[in-house]
């Protein structure tokens, strides 16, 4: 993963399509983990203990009665 956007440089994707991907591919790869990363930050935001989708499940549970959660 990037953590320095500036350290990206212009031939960087070259070696994804060497190794067969699409520029779909590696635009949906990158919005894949820029959503991961916001609900990483609500989950800190909020102080929730723990990770994925079994934190909210455990939030929700805890602090109001939603009906089932699947």
């Amino acid at each position: 993963m990037v953590l320095n956007a500036d350290a990206v440089e212009k031939n960087d994707p070259g070696e994804a399509y060497r190794q067969g991907w699409t520029g779909t591919d590696i635009y949906e790869a990158a919005n894949y983990m820029l959503r991961n990363l916001a609900v990483e930050l609500l989950l800190k935001a909020y102080k929730i203990d723990g990770q994925g989708a079994f934190a909210w499940r455990t939030m929700l549970d805890t602090t109001a009665n939603f009906g089932t959660i699947t």
